[in-house]
């Protein structure tokens, strides 16, 4: 077999190889688009127990809120419920292993934000002069606290404030720009627009 042919054979099977793992990562990725509808499923029926459950444990005034949406980008949602009462008024949980996990309790406060890209969330909450924004970010199915900024009002009624990053106290400069960085290049979404149920 002479060069151009060797050659032309060459980029032939080159070309086969390179359709032949086009369609598997298609397959693959219709395979597991498959299984996290499954598990959605199967978590939506066990968040209706979870919102049977609180329901039950706060005793809404009117009725329980919830909504389910994937805030971790894994194909399987997270799900919010809203009891409404000052100490609890939303929970966070997600479903992992075959079992409910919660994630965060928020008094006096809402998750009011998400950044579906970098799969932050953002919310906010606080009395008595005390007031919080705080992100979150997730790392799988762990919801893990990046950035605070704490408002502080003086009997006076004015307004002091702190900022940490990781934990750390900060300027509010280098809060800013680790916040901007956080959420690069994403839109900050609001949650209350989701579809909110009632039980």
């Amino acid at each position: 077999m002479n060069t151009t042919k060797r050659n032309k054979t060459q980029k032939w099977l080159a070309l086969f190889i390179a359709i032949c793992l086009l369609f598997t990562a298609a397959a693959t990725t219709r395979v597991a688009c498959g299984a996290s509808k499954s598990v959605n499923k199967k978590a939506h029926r066990a968040y209706q127990a979870q919102i049977k459950k609180d329901d039950a444990e706060y005793e809404p005034y009117q009725y329980l809120r919830y909504v389910y949406k994937d805030f971790n980008g894994d194909g399987i949602d997270e799900l919010i419920t809203y009891p409404g009462y000052g100490y609890c008024t939303e929970i966070l949980y997600t479903y992992q292993n075959g079992k409910i996990k919660k994630l965060k309790i928020l008094g006096q406060g809402e998750f009011d934000k998400y950044y579906k890209k970098t799969k932050v969330l953002r919310c906010v909450y606080g009395n008595m002069g005390h007031y919080y924004t705080e992100y979150f970010k997730f790392n799988k199915k762990k919801l893990v606290k990046k950035a605070k900024q704490l408002e502080i009002i003086d009997q006076n009624n004015v307004s002091s404030f702190q900022y940490y990053v990781n934990g750390k106290r900060t300027t509010k400069k280098k809060y800013n720009v680790y916040v901007k960085k956080l959420t690069k290049g994403d839109k900050a979404r609001s949650i209350a627009n989701l579809k909110w149920k009632k039980y």
